[in-house]
């Protein structure tokens, strides 16, 4: 399992990305479809020059519940962003990642009572490393229910704290079953 992180500000846009990959893009009208753009040309590079896969005859297709996912493919991956940084999990199983800038608020104390009411300790670190977690668990078993996620049943998923290229701290968590073989920044 790999992980790759992105600053999206520094990466140049595959023009000729496969149809099924602009598909995915063309799903948004907005600013989040720039971020789509990045992501989704990020991927297929990936996969074309580390996987050395012919991404023109993948086809992407959604599950059950809308994640997206390769048709007869034993490659499963994750997209996450945030502000200035793509996360993408690449693996075997399948996963979860979730990435968020941290954001100084005022209202820690309450965010955190909302997403797990059995917590009594309310710090920024505290939120970040337990909302991506929930996240990446919600986002590898889209059966579960978000706000149903306690800490306890996420305290095994591997969190780390990177930086873009403007010093602002991030947390990114991924829930998986398989060992992580390597963590790639492009920042």
């Amino acid at each position: 399992m790999k992980v790759y992180v992105l600053d999206l500000r520094k990466y140049k846009v595959n023009n000729n990305l496969p149809i099924e990959f602009l598909k995915q893009v063309n799903k948004y009208k907005n600013e989040k479809s720039k971020v789509s753009l990045v992501a989704w040309s990020f991927l297929e590079e990936i996969l074309r020059k580390e996987y050395l896969i012919n991404t023109s005859e993948l086809v992407i297709e959604l599950n059950e519940k809308g994640k997206p996912k390769f048709r007869n493919s034993d490659i499963y991956f994750n997209i996450s962003h945030s502000h200035n940084l793509i996360s993408i999990g690449i693996g075997k199983e399948e996963l979860g990642i979730d990435i968020e800038r941290c954001i100084d608020r005022t209202n820690f104390e309450q965010l955190i009572r909302r997403i797990d009411k059995e917590i009594t300790i309310f710090t920024k670190d505290m939120f970040y490393d337990l909302w991506t977690k929930k996240e990446a668990r919600y986002k590898r078993d889209n059966n579960c229910n978000f706000f149903g996620i306690t800490m306890k049943e996420v305290k095994d998923i591997i969190t780390f704290t990177v930086f873009d290229s403007d010093k602002k701290e991030y947390k990114l968590s991924i829930d998986t079953p398989e060992t992580i073989v390597n963590m790639d920044e492009y920042l």
